[in-house]
């Protein structure tokens, strides 16, 4: 477990050095807010179903955003952790070695965490989540799809897939179905799973380059196009198999 010392002590780097506490303040024009504010709104909607004294952990938090934003909702145990933040709410630490005791937390949340783990340690990560989260516990993934619509379609015609980023941010980029795999090989069972964002040809790129002004469109292609395994992004509920 990290000291207080260690907590209360800011420190940033890769990212955070050049850009500062981006992630607190994302703007509306913001290409993926739309995918955000899904996100969010899906995640806690989940916790506050349950018991807002369960022990929480939020791996690759950053500045530790959604933390303080469950702290000020009620929630009573909750923790952050970055390999490249750490302040008074979020220790540091990685993935691949979380700094705390085995079979500690109720929940976990990994949110956009696993597709910047390089594939060959992504089964690393998973197994060291698993010893985190506690037996019946439960693990809220959110994981970029690199087979959504797009990229299935321009496969299809050039060859290449549309990446759900750049190779240096996302190293990990898979179809979400491997994550699926990869997820029941750590030891855990997907309890529930929901899609955001079908990118359907042109639309897609609509709402991206007018997030604010196209969130009715956002909106309509999810009601339209539920299909997870075409989605941009997936959000997992997992519980730790007893």
């Amino acid at each position: 477990m990290p000291s207080d010392t260690e907590m209360n002590k800011k420190t940033v780097a890769g990212e955070y050095e050049r850009r500062g506490d981006y992630h607190k303040q994302f703007p509306a024009d913001w290409s993926y807010y739309p995918l955000y504010l899904s996100k969010k709104r899906f995640v806690i909607d989940y916790l506050s179903k349950g018991s807002r004294g369960r022990s929480i952990l939020d791996i690759g938090c950053g500045e530790g955003v959604f933390v303080e934003e469950l702290l000020d909702r009620g929630f009573l145990q909750v923790h952050g952790v970055d390999n490249n933040y750490s302040s008074d709410i979020v220790s540091k630490g990685d993935v691949l070695s979380l700094p705390y005791d085995n079979e500690q937390f109720d929940v976990v949340l990994l949110l956009d965490v696993i597709e910047h783990v390089s594939i060959e340690l992504q089964p690393q990560a998973l197994e060291e989540v698993f010893r985190v989260v506690k037996n019946k516990g439960t693990l809220i993934a959110s994981i970029p799809n690199l087979s959504h619509l797009s990229s299935r379609i321009r496969f299809l015609l050039k060859g290449q897939f549309v990446r759900t980023a750049s190779v240096s941010k996302h190293p990990g980029d898979r179809p979400i179905k491997e994550f699926l795999s990869l997820l029941k090989e750590a030891g855990f069972h997907v309890q529930e799973r929901k899609g955001f964002f079908p990118t359907i040809p042109m639309l897609y790129k609509l709402v991206q380059k007018y997030p604010g002004r196209f969130m009715w469109l956002y909106k309509l292609s999810n009601l339209l196009l539920p299909c997870r395994n075409l989605c941009f992004l997936n959000l997992i509920v997992c519980t730790k198999k007893g």
